[in-house]
């Protein structure tokens, strides 16, 4: 209790070696949030397109007009 805080448990970091817990972090979650990104793209790309946007996006991406 010498090392206690007023933040209570929890307070401190119980991971002893950075490097393999991100490591290990990565590989359990990366993916996870790529699906969750992918998923993400997919919605904007339905709602552009819903809109009609979307083949005018593509169009300034081709001919390199950022749309000025």
């Amino acid at each position: 209790m010498s090392e206690a805080s007023h933040g209570g448990k929890g307070d401190r970091s119980r991971v002893k070696n950075k490097e393999t817990y991100s490591s290990n972090f990565d590989k359990i979650f990366r993916t996870q949030l790529k699906g969750v990104l992918d998923e993400q793209e997919d919605r904007r790309k339905d709602k552009l397109d819903e809109v009609g946007l979307l083949k005018n996006l593509d169009r300034f991406k081709d001919s390199g007009d950022a749309g000025t």
